[in-house]
C-alpha cells in the first residue's frame, strides 16, 4: 500500500510536468483560452500536492484569463475550484464568497448546464457545513444539489451530497437520519469503485457513533472494519484519525497492549503523511520558479528574433549593423541565461533550507502535540485504577489543561501557513471538548459563543484558552447545583485596532465572597493568565458569574 501510496503521488507530479511541458505549447500558439484552461489544470494539480501558494496564484491566473475571454462556464468552473481550495485551507468567508460567485454568473449569464449546476448546489452544501452555523441551510443545498444530479444519472454526485446531508443531521444530534444518510453514500461510492470516498464516509458514521453515548462501541467495531477494508482493497486512504482514535479507546478501557498496537500503527500513518509531504515540498522546490523563467527567455528570444527580422527587411543595407546588434544580443542573452541559473540555483537552495526549517518546526509542533497527549493519556489510566476522588479530581483537572495546550501544538501542526493560531477555532474547538466530557442527557448545559476572527499567537492563544478553560470548569463545578437550564456565554469582540475584550458569564448561583473563592487553584490560573495578556479583569458574582478582561495583542 505505501508503495501506491507514493505511485499517487508520482502520478499527481508528472500530470504537474506534462502541463509544464503543454504550457510552452500554449504560449507558442498564443491561444488565450488554451493558456487559461491549462492554469486551470495545474492550480487543481498544485492543491493536490498541497503546494496552496503555487494553486492559488494559478486559480486567479486562471479566472482573470477566463474574464478577458466573457468566459462564463469557464468562469463559473473556476469558482467552484476556488471555493473547494479555499474549503481545503479553511478560509471558510472566502469559500463561501467564491461559491455565491458561481451562482451569481451562472445564473446572470443564463447557462444551460445542469451537471454544472449539481456541481455549484454540491459544493455549496459543503461549504455552508463550515460557514453557516445552520446545518438546515447545507441540508436545503444538498437535497437541491440531489435533484439537478438525479435528473443526470450522476450517482457521485448524488453520494457526496448524502454525505454532507449525513453530515447536517449530525450536527443536528439526529444520529438515526444521519446514520440512514451516511449509509446512502457509502453504498453508492463501493458501487462506483470509490473506496477512498467511501472510506471518508464510513469514518464519518464512526465518528457519529462514537460521540453518542448508545451507539459508542458500534463505532469501535466501524472503526475496525475501516482498517481491515482499507487493506483489503489497497487504497491510499489515511488511517491517521481511526489509528489515533482506536489507541484513545483501548487506553480508556485499559487495554494497554492493543493500545500500543494502535499507537504505533498511527506513527506508521504520521510517517507515511511526513514521506509524501516530502515528495510534494521536493518537487515543489524543484520546479518553483520554472515556468515563470521559461516563458520569461522564451518571449525575449521571440522578441529579439521579430526585431532581427524587421531589421533584416527594412535595413538590408545596415547588414554589418545588424550582425554587431545579433552579436550584442547573443552576448546578452547568454548573460541572462547565467544570471537566471545563477538565481535558481540560489532560489532553490533557499527553498530547500526554508521547507527544511519549516518541516522541523511542524514536526516539533507534532511531537510536543503526541507528548502532551500522551502524559493526558497516562493520567486518564492513572485515574481509572485510583479510588481517591480527590486524586481523581487533580488529575482530572491537570488533564483538562495539558488538553487545552495539545490543542495549540495540533492546529499549528495542521495549519499551513503557520501565521498563528486561529481564536475563533480554537475557543470553539476547547469548548466543544469540555462540552463532550461534561454534557449528558440528563445534565445538559448550553453554551454560547461569539468568537472574533483573528490569529493569536502560541503564548497568547495559550493564555485565553487556559482563562476560558479553568472558568468553564468553575462553572460547571460550583454554579449550577440549582440551576435548571444552565448556560454559559463566552464572547471575545474586536474593541479598535489591537485591543480585545474578553467576557464570560453563566447563569448559575454566583458568589458572596471572591476572596476565598481567589484562593482556589482555578481561579489563581486565571489571574496569572489574565496578568500573562497584560490585561485588565474584573469580576462580578450578583447574578451569576461574570469574568471580563480587556487586553491589547503585540
Amino acid at each position: 500500500m505505501k508503495a501506491k501510496e507514493f505511485r499517487i503521488e508520482y502520478l499527481f507530479i508528472e500530470a504537474d510536468q506534462i502541463l509544464d511541458s503543454a504550457l510552452m505549447l500554449a504560449v507558442k500558439s498564443k491561444s488565450l483560452k488554451l493558456l487559461a484552461q491549462i492554469y486551470l489544470d495545474k492550480a487543481i494539480v498544485k492543491k493536490l500536492l498541497n503546494d496552496q501558494g503555487a494553486a492559488l496564484e494559478l486559480y486567479i491566473n486562471a479566472l482573470k484569463m477566463f474574464e478577458q475571454l466573457k468566459d462564463w462556464r469557464n468562469i463559473t468552473v473556476t469558482h467552484i475550484e476556488m471555493a473547494e481550495f479555499y474549503r481545503k485551507v479553511r478560509k471558510f468567508s472566502d469559500a463561501f464568497e467564491s461559491i455565491t460567485k458561481a451562482k451569481y454568473t451562472y445564473n446572470q449569464h443564463n447557462i444551460k448546464d445542469t451537471l454544472l449546476l449539481a456541481k455549484i448546489y454540491n459544493r455549496s452544501a459543503a461549504v455552508s457545513t463550515e460557514f453557516n452555523p445552520n446545518p438546515r441551510i447545507s441540508m436545503k443545498e444538498s437535497y437541491t444539489a440531489i435533484k439537478f444530479a438525479g435528473a443526470i444519472g450522476d450517482s457521485l454526485l448524488i453520494a457526496g451530497s448524502y454525505n454532507e446531508i449525513g453530515f447536517a443531521y449530525k450536527n443536528l444530534t439526529q444520529t438515526d437520519s444521519a446514520e440512514h444518510f451516511y449509509k446512502e453514500a457509502e453504498r453508492l461510492w463501493m458501487a462506483n469503485r470509490k473506496y477512498n470516498e467511501a472510506l471518508h464516509t464510513m469514518t464519518n458514521r464512526a465518528q457519529l457513533y462514537v460521540h453518542s453515548d448508545i451507539h459508542r462501541e458500534k463505532g469501535f467495531l466501524l472503526y475496525n472494519r475501516i482498517v481491515h477494508l482499507a487493506d483489503s482493497l489497497q487504497t491510499n486512504y489515511s488511517l491517521l484519525h481511526v489509528y489515533y482514535a482506536l489507541f484513545t479507546e483501548r487506553i480508556q478501557n485499559g487495554d494497554t497492549v492493543n493500545a500500543f498496537k494502535h499507537f504505533y500503527n498511527y506513527h506508521i500513518e504520521s510517517d507515511k503523511v511526513f514521506n509524501a509531504q516530502s515528495i510534494n515540498e521536493f518537487h515543489n522546490i524543484n520546479s518553483k520558479f520554472k515556468n515563470e523563467k521559461i516563458i520569461s527567455q522564451y518571449n525575449e528570444v521571440s522578441k529579439a528574433l521579430e526585431k532581427s527580422s524587421k531589421s533584416l527587411e527594412l535595413k538590408r543595407k545596415e547588414q554589418s549593423y545588424l550582425i554587431v546588434f545579433l552579436i550584442i544580443l547573443a552576448v546578452s542573452l547568454s548573460v541572462i541565461v547565467y544570471l537566471v541559473f545563477k538565481l535558481k540555483k540560489s532560489n532553490t537552495d533557499l527553498g530547500q533550507k526554508n521547507s527544511e526549517k519549516d518541516t522541523l518546526i511542524q514536526e516539533i509542533h507534532h511531537r510536543v502535540k503526541n507528548n502532551l497527549q500522551f502524559i493526558s493519556s497516562l493520567m486518564n489510566m492513572q485515574i481509572k485504577v485510583s479510588e481517591s476522588d480527590s486524586e481523581n479530581k487533580t488529575l482530572n483537572d491537570a488533564s483538562r489543561r495539558i488538553n487545552a495546550m495539545a490543542l495549540v501544538h495540533e492546529m499549528l501542526y495542521n495549519r499551513s501557513d503557520k501565521n498563528g493560531i486561529a481564536i475563533r477555532f480554537y475557543i470553539e474547538e476547547l469548548v466543544e471538548s469540555l462540552n463532550d466530557l461534561v454534557n449528558t442527557d440528563k445534565d445538559k448545559i448550553k453554551f454560547e459563543l461569539s468568537i472574533a476572527e483573528h490569529d493569536f499567537n502560541v503564548a497568547d492563544a495559550i493564555s485565553l484558552g487556559m482563562i476560558s478553560s479553568e472558568l468553564i470548569s468553575n462553572s460547571l463545578k460550583h454554579a449550577f447545583g440549582a440551576t435548571d437550564s444552565p448556560v454559559v456565554h463566552v464572547a471575545l469582540r474586536n474593541d479598535g485596532s489591537n485591543g480585545y475584550v474578553f467576557t464570560y458569564s453563566d447563569n448559575g448561583t454566583g458568589f458572596t465572597s471572591f476572596k476565598k473563592d481567589k484562593k482556589t487553584l482555578g481561579l489563581r490560573l486565571v489571574d496569572i493568565f489574565s496578568r500573562q495578556l497584560k490585561g485588565e479583569y474584573s469580576i462580578k458574582g450578583d447574578n451569576g458569574f461574570n469574568y471580563t478582561l480587556q487586553f491589547n495583542l503585540k
